[in-house]
């Protein structure tokens, strides 16, 4: 689970969801591929570029869905 606070641009593009609540991996990665246009690039910390490459790895085996 990932917590949508942490991660300032997942909690943008789930804006339809609780910005305190938690989403499964596999529904943040897809949520952030599908909502890519939404995201701004500049503003994806450290952290949060670290957690899609995680993600990537956990959920695709390396690849964005």
């Amino acid at each position: 689970m990932v917590r949508m606070a942490d991660y300032p641009q997942l909690r943008c593009i789930a804006w339809s969801r609780r910005p305190d609540g938690a989403i499964a991996a596999k529904d943040a990665l897809v949520l952030h591929e599908k909502q890519l246009e939404l995201v701004d690039q500049t503003a994806v910390d450290d952290d949060e570029k670290a957690l899609i490459d995680r993600l990537a790895c956990e959920v695709s085996h390396g690849s964005l869905v």
